[in-house]
């Protein structure tokens, strides 16, 4: 199936290589076994050969997540400050900050919190 083109060019090629002195055809093998030759350096940085290690260690991401799943609670027992916010939210119940007798009530309702929490 080859034109009588590529046929010339094939057999110029053919014979101008074993035409080819004694030096120059050695050269010729030297470098195309070194091009022939494995790399063994470049073969391990390949991707290739990261992509066994990479899912292994995903997968032992995910194990290790499902196996030892995060424990944390959320401590809602956080004292109730909610009446001191809406004094201050309310300019005309400032004065009540100033009453010694309010921070007394306060430390009472607190005490009862205490009371109730460890009864």
């Amino acid at each position: 199936m080859n034109t009588p083109l590529e046929d010339r060019i094939k057999a110029k090629l053919e014979l101008s290589s074993t035409q080819l002195d004694t030096e120059t055809l050695q050269r010729l093998q030297a470098a195309r076994r070194l091009a022939l030759r494995p790399n063994s350096k470049a073969n391990w940085l390949s991707f290739k050969s990261w992509v066994p290690a990479a899912g292994l260690a995903f997968c032992t991401v995910i194990a290790i997540l499902i196996a030892f799943p995060n424990h944390q609670t959320i401590n809602n027992n956080q004292p109730d400050q909610t009446a001191m916010l809406e004094l201050l939210n309310e300019p005309e119940d400032l004065d009540t900050l100033s009453d010694p007798d309010f921070y007394i009530w306060m430390e009472e309702i607190e005490a009862s919190k205490k009371d109730n929490y460890a009864a």
